[in-house]
């Protein structure tokens, strides 16, 4: 790699690093922290957490629940996590509005140590997608691995 490529790849991880709720074209970068931000944003109301990526087949088939949940149920809170790089952004955005989820909000891994990342989510849990976390009122949550149904997410949103 060139020294400006690697010069400009350093500058562009400082910024983020800087500016953790930068926003990307709808997709904030997901940094260590951003959990804690996004929790606090939610405290006292329930809402969903879902962990995806654009190479995860079954992910796709939860976006479409997801969509179709969030058109029936505009009041479902929800957050979508792609765990892709920032390199990704332009097919996650194409993904999102294909399964009309283009408006939702959206944040993006944009650390390059995904480890720390996955961790800073959960300590449990090592990348399995898709993964999700339902929280209720009072901030406890239960984490799912493998794909949410429609049943599953109508019947948190009636809890």
């Amino acid at each position: 790699m060139s020294k400006t490529v690697s010069l400009v790849k350093s500058f562009t991880c400082t910024v983020l690093l800087i500016m953790p709720g930068i926003v990307t074209a709808g997709q904030q970068a997901f940094l260590s922290g951003s959990l804690e931000q996004i929790e606090s944003r939610f405290a006292g109301e329930p809402f969903l957490l879902v962990l995806w990526s654009a190479d995860c087949a079954p992910c796709r088939t939860e976006l479409a629940v997801l969509g179709e949940a969030s058109r029936q149920h505009p009041e479902m809170n929800f957050v979508l996590v792609a765990t892709d790089n920032m390199d990704m952004q332009s097919t996650l955005i194409e993904i999102l509005d294909e399964y009309s989820l283009g408006d939702a909000e959206s944040w993006i891994f944009a650390d390059p140590n995904v480890e720390r990342l996955r961790y800073s989510i959960d300590p449990n849990w090592f990348g399995e997608l898709p993964r999700s976390y339902f929280y209720d009122r009072d901030s406890n949550r239960t984490g799912v691995s493998g794909l949410l149904s429609r049943e599953k997410v109508v019947g948190w949103l009636e809890m």
